[in-house]
């Protein structure tokens, strides 16, 4: 370049215009560089020329709303994960309370097979067999146990070590049981009391007698047992005698008041001894006597398996059981009246009457009346 106030020679024309070019050279890059940078801008992503502050915000509110959703996720997988290992522990003690009463019910089915055959009588086990087996409280679908029952005759000793006792259903297995049963000693004072009352009354007693041929004392039995030795009761079942019987069987006498002149109670003795087939009892064993007795009574406690307290309460083949309404059986309830058979083996005892010297004679055929 040339000192002011100089003409520049033609070499020096030559470096400004090179200078120049070169300028306008990097003025060009500069604008390029400047034009590359706004269409940069004008084709970025909107952020970029966002507020870093507001950046920051929306990148925290997206970070948190990302953190929430994975946590849900998460909680809603182990949910699923607890709710799945619920379900299974469900079904596992299902099953094993499934198992567990199928065990118990192979059990029960098990002691009631061994209670049935606990007795020494074979007929006895197979009754008791067939009565759980009918009644639905053993399943036997393929038969074997029927089949078995049928095939074999299943007894056990029970669980006391002894025999099981059936209730007599015979007049001889009531004469055995009469003489190996044994009186209670906690009933030896009430069963005196009720025999001194008969005894007594002996007096009436033989008039009936002589009427129906019963011997005196199973009057004296019958009348204590329905009336508790009561002259002004009906015999029949205890009812006033005031008039015909009101409770069952009821109207009895049928024909009443009793003829002008004749005592009312033995009137009406007469006619319920005859109504329960007691009449003409004289000469028979001391079974027949309670075969007869237990049916004017009902023979519901044999369709129970148990010794009627009718007959047995006060011995030591009775402990509990008694029907405490008509058709209402309460295996807990228990008697206090003296049986029949009781009552008869303490009048034994104490030599009043004498059974064993009795004269044999077979049953008559009798009316079968339930009570």
């Amino acid at each position: 370049m040339s000192e002011p106030g100089t003409t520049p020679t033609p070499s020096t024309e030559a470096d400004l215009a090179i200078e120049e070019r070169a300028l306008k050279q990097e003025e060009f890059a500069a604008r390029r560089e400047e034009a590359k940078v706004k269409l940069a801008a004008t084709t970025a992503p909107w952020w970029r020329g966002a507020d870093p502050l507001v950046l920051a915000v929306v990148a925290g509110v997206f970070t948190l709303a990302g953190n929430t959703y994975l946590a849900y996720y998460n909680a809603r997988a182990t949910i699923a994960q607890e709710t799945i290992r619920a379900t299974d522990a469900l079904k596992q003690e299902e099953k094993k309370a499934a198992d567990d009463l199928e065990l118990e019910r192979e059990k029960a089915k098990a002691t009631l097979i061994l209670q049935a055959v606990s007795t020494s009588d074979p007929a006895a086990a197979r009754r008791n067999l067939l009565f759980f087996l009918d009644g639905g409280l053993i399943k036997d679908e393929d038969q074997k146990i029927h089949n078995a029952l049928e095939k074999y005759a299943p007894v056990l000793p029970s669980a006391s070590g002894q025999p099981t006792r059936t209730p007599p259903t015979t007049p001889e297995s009531y004469n055995d049981a009469f003489w190996s049963a044994n009186l209670r000693p906690e009933w030896v004072s009430q069963l005196d009391a009720s025999l001194e009352h008969i005894v007594s009354a002996k007096p009436r007693l033989e008039h009936v007698a002589q009427a129906v041929h019963t011997p005196w004392y199973v009057i004296g039995v019958f009348w204590m047992l329905e009336t508790g030795g009561d002259f002004s009761r009906h015999l029949l079942n205890g009812d006033p005698l005031t008039g015909r019987t009101v409770h069952f069987p009821v109207g009895h006498p049928q024909d009443w008041p009793p003829p002008p002149g004749v005592d009312a109670w033995e009137y009406s003795a007469i006619d319920g001894l005859r109504l329960y087939t007691l009449n003409d009892l004289d000469g028979l064993q001391i079974g027949d006597v309670l075969a007869r007795l237990e049916r004017a009574n009902g023979l519901g406690y044999q369709k129970q398996g148990l010794f009627s307290p009718y007959l047995w309460a006060g011995t030591d083949l009775y402990e509990k059981g008694k029907f405490v309404g008509d058709h209402q059986f309460d295996s807990e309830a228990i008697s206090r009246q003296p049986g029949a058979a009781a009552l008869l083996r303490r009048l034994q005892d104490r030599k009043i009457i004498d059974l064993q010297n009795a004269p044999s004679a077979s049953a008559q055929p009798h009316q079968d009346v339930q009570r």
